[in-house]
């Protein structure tokens, strides 16, 4: 026959208890407080789910079916990675669809963002929480059943002493409220020390009174020392482990194991625990190394996460005045914010405090960017109204046939246009699509009318390079007043044929001056006479060209005041000569202002008959 707890335990056995109990104590103050399970659930290993590979919409089915397929206890840890995962998501979506929304121009309180999978995934986290509270209640609650089952089990060892049955009787009762104390699950974890205390106290009562025999003593003391070494070699290779919060966790559940196993063999007894507390001592250092390196790495992360604060706060200060200095500057706080999500945590007690500080710099610099963006649409308002105004009239423009005239006030209004401010996104491309088509539709019919002009010119061209011909071969007639005559023809004929090409205007009207000039040179003419048919055939060569009546107008103007001056000139030497004597002494002044004089009259002679030659065109 044998048993658990069949040796009484001594009071150093008892040190030796409470020595593990506080070893565990040291690994659970070096990580978060664990959830506590019963030891009658069955605990199903479920396959890993990697949810940072999933869509939000993906995650919510995969949760869906854990919680309806699953029982709490067994979805826990899965799930909160589950639910993290999918908040990452949607808050990512959140922030990038408001920023978009904001970088349009709209009032951030305007915004308003829908996920169809939100009410989903709040009413799944709901029915999670909710199933998690009823299952941890009925855990506390099982917890105090199974404290009262225990210490009533406590009072029947107790009472076995005053039992009047036979000893194998007894015995058997107290087998049988060892079994069934050891069934009973777990209790809270305040009352595990002196319900341990109590229970080893009264079984070791219970030993003395029964006296139980050595041989069966020894099989126990012999079977307790294999499990407990079992244990050891177990917790020894715990070291193996590359998870030191797994670690921690199984050693948790051998100093559990180690407690219900009764006592062993007195000399084996110091060495055995030595060689367990050695085991856990290793494990203890690693996890609190772990720890303590995890608080440096912290510590370089809140390092890290102010330098990113000061970038940022940096950012906000600079003075940006155009629409590509606002996106550069966005892209590096978004390169901040990505850098800020995979710098780590920071230590707990300044976690809070840092990302404040982080989201009020990020909130702070958005805050100028709308303020920015407020500011210049009142002024891209006034810009699309001003640019609207221009659109009118290139459409009153474009049905014009005055090309010349509407070609410069089309040119004007695109000038005015480059000078225009921007105007929003939203109309940009409709209002210059609007101008540009008026201005298209001007251009496109001047080209087709000057595509039908051209040709004519053509024909012009070739007709006044026959004149030219002509003149080159030029023969005088045998009276002078004839071949005035016919130079005069050949000088009206190349007037009414008309414009040229513009490329080759100047170089064909200088070509038939000048063969026309040589013409009248080879005439027996007086200078008045050839000077005005020379002056003739430059007045002809304006009435084909541009601003033909301007041109000539000031052409007539600057003749009057050349009159006007020379007939001044003429007054005032004729004045001069009245001052002089008639002495020999001032005779040869006189001759000079006399011949000054002559000059004076032949230059207004030639002049009127220039001025003659303009108003018979007018």
């Amino acid at each position: 026959m044998e048993s658990k707890e069949l040796t009484p335990m001594n009071e150093e056995e008892l040190t030796n208890a409470t020595t593990s109990e506080n070893v565990t104590e040291n690994i659970e103050s070096e990580k978060e407080v664990k959830e506590e399970t019963t030891h009658e659930e069955e605990v199903r290993e479920l396959p890993q789910i990697n949810f940072h590979k999933l869509s939000k919409e993906d995650i919510v089915v995969q949760l869906n079916k854990l919680i309806n397929n699953n029982s709490i206890f067994e979805i826990k840890d899965i799930f909160e990675k589950g639910l993290a995962a999918y908040n990452a998501l949607y808050e990512k979506d959140f922030n990038e669809a408001k920023s978009r929304f904001i970088e349009t121009g709209e009032k951030e309180e305007n915004f308003d963002f829908i996920d169809a999978t939100k009410e989903q995934m709040d009413l799944i986290e709901k029915t999670f929480r909710s199933k998690k509270h009823e299952y941890y209640k009925s855990l506390e609650d099982k917890k105090e059943t199974n404290l009262k089952a225990k210490y009533q089990i406590i009072e029947e060892i107790k009472e076995l002493i005053n039992n009047k049955e036979s000893l194998n009787e007894t015995f058997q009762t107290f087998k049988d409220l060892q079994k069934k104390w050891h069934e009973i699950g777990m209790v809270p974890q305040a009352n595990l020390k002196d319900l341990w205390e109590r229970y080893h106290h009264h079984v070791e009562n219970f030993y003395d009174y029964i006296k139980i025999n050595r041989d069966l003593r020894d099989m126990d003391l012999k079977k307790n020392l294999e499990l407990k070494v079992k244990l050891c070699e177990r917790a020894e290779q715990l070291n193996e482990l590359e998870s030191i919060s797994e670690a921690s966790k199984l050693l948790q559940e051998l100093h559990d194991a180690w407690r219900e196993i009764g006592p062993v063999p007195k000399d084996e007894k110091e060495p055995l625990w030595d060689r367990f507390k050695k085991a856990t001592e290793i494990i203890n250092k690693k996890n609190h190394d772990f720890f303590t390196n995890l608080k440096e790495e912290q510590k370089e992360n809140l390092i890290i996460k102010e330098n990113l604060c000061e970038e940022v706060e940096k950012f906000c200060d600079e003075e940006l005045d155009s629409h590509k200095k606002w996106n550069s500057t966005t892209n590096k706080i978004l390169e901040l914010q990505n850098k800020w999500k995979e710098s780590g945590a920071a230590p707990k007690k300044d976690r809070n405090k840092v990302y404040k500080r982080f989201r009020e710099a990020c909130d702070k610099f958005f805050e100028n960017k709308k303020e920015f963006y407020f500011k210049i649409k009142d002024e891209q308002d006034k810009n699309l109204k001003f640019k609207e105004r221009l659109c009118e009239k290139a459409e009153e423009l474009k049905e014009n046939t005055d090309w010349k005239s509407t070609t410069d006030k089309l040119i004007s209004l695109q000038k005015e246009w480059k000078k225009a401010g921007p105007v929003s996104r939203k109309y940009s491309d409709k209002i210059w699509t609007r101008f540009r088509s008026a201005c298209d539709e001007f251009f496109n019919k001047k080209e087709a009318h000057f595509s039908d002009v051209d040709k004519q010119y053509e024909g012009n061209l070739q007709q006044k390079e026959d004149i030219l011909k002509e003149l080159e071969n030029f023969e005088a007639c045998e009276k002078e007043e004839d071949t005035i005559e016919k130079l005069k023809e050949i000088q009206n004929r190349w007037v009414e044929i008309g414009f040229v090409p513009l490329k080759i205007k100047n170089e064909i009207n200088e070509k038939f001056s000048n063969l026309l000039n040589i013409e009248f040179d080879k005439l027996d003419l007086d200078t008045v006479t050839l000077n005005v048919q020379r002056f003739r055939a430059k007045i002809d060569s304006f009435l084909h060209g541009d601003k033909t009546e301007k041109k000539i107008l000031h052409e007539r103007e600057k003749l009057a005041t050349k009159i006007k001056q020379a007939q001044s000139e003429t007054t005032t030497l004729e004045n001069n000569i009245g001052f002089l004597s008639s002495s020999s002494k001032s005779s040869g002044i006189i001759k000079d202002l006399e011949d000054k004089i002559h000059k004076a009259k032949e230059k207004v002679k030639l002049l009127k008959a220039k001025l003659k030659v303009i108003d018979e065109l007018l």
